[in-house]
């Protein structure tokens, strides 16, 4: 840029000179342009500087874009890997509450299962109930009967007594009373066969249900336990346990039923 300047000013120097009638001004002119071309160079020299500057602020730009691109690449990069360890974090956690769900679920059912158990056993007890209860109606409606027979035969007996018995005499024979005691016919059984009899009364009465089995075999056991150890004193507890047990046999529930229900009628009349 310089040298084309400069080769400008020359040619209308050399231009000046052919015409000698016009050197002063041409010299003149020569001073001015090279003032111009001076001041030229000048602007050249501020415009060449300015562009450096302005050359090196783009390659500081240039690097500082660089570093920024680098900073953000480096960015992304750890905020993906936090983002993949949370999200296998999460799907960790996911797994766990499915398998906690599957437990839950797989402990549902098998309370609804023992829901259902349960409610089918009380449904079966209480139709056992229902059968107890009707068995008690019969008992109770059989007690009746045989509380009017015995009634009855002892009303026939009082009839049948001789007049001129004495006063103690009758008192005896009323009370049933004996100086001696009496046989206990329920203490004479063997204890083995007894067992051997409620159990399978037990089992045929109430097949595969073991709850009744246990029930029965229980409440018989200790029915004939009680029977077994009570004190026979009067003609008429001899006669009324003998009666029951051939009446009911090794069901001792109703033996003992029969005989305690038949010695508070006997308590009530006399």
């Amino acid at each position: 840029m310089k040298r084309a300047v400069w080769l400008a000013a020359m040619m209308l120097v050399a231009a000046g000179c052919s015409d000698t009638s016009e050197e002063a001004d041409g010299q003149a002119e020569a001073l001015q342009a090279e003032e111009e071309i001076s001041g030229l160079e000048e602007q050249v020299d501020k415009l060449e500087t300015d562009l450096e500057r302005e050359r090196n602020r783009g390659r500081e730009r240039r690097d500082e874009i660089s570093e920024l691109k680098k900073e953000l690449s480096e960015a992304e990069a750890a905020s993906s890997t936090e983002l993949e360890e949370e999200l296998a974090e999460l799907q960790e956690e996911m797994s766990e509450l499915e398998e906690t769900y599957d437990e839950l679920a797989d402990t549902a059912a098998s309370l609804e299962e023992e829901a259902a158990s349960l409610a089918s056993e009380k449904e079966t007890l209480k139709d056992n109930l229902s059968a107890l209860e009707d068995e008690v109606e019969t008992l109770t409606s059989e007690n009746s009967r045989l509380t009017a027979e015995a009634e009855a035969v002892e009303s026939a007996a009082d009839s049948e007594e001789p007049a001129a018995s004495t006063s103690d005499s009758s008192e005896e024979s009323e009370s049933g009373t004996s100086s001696g005691s009496l046989d206990n016919v329920i203490a004479g059984l063997s204890a083995s066969e007894v067992e051997s009899e409620i159990r399978n009364k037990a089992e045929a009465d109430w097949p595969d249900d073991f709850i009744m089995q246990e029930f029965v075999i229980d409440e018989q056991t200790a029915a004939y336990n009680k029977l077994k150890n009570l004190t026979i004193s009067t003609e008429v507890e001899a006669t009324q346990l003998d009666r029951a047990y051939r009446d009911w046999g090794y069901d001792f529930i109703m033996v003992e039923f029969v005989f305690e229900e038949q010695m508070k009628s006997h308590e009530n009349i006399n």
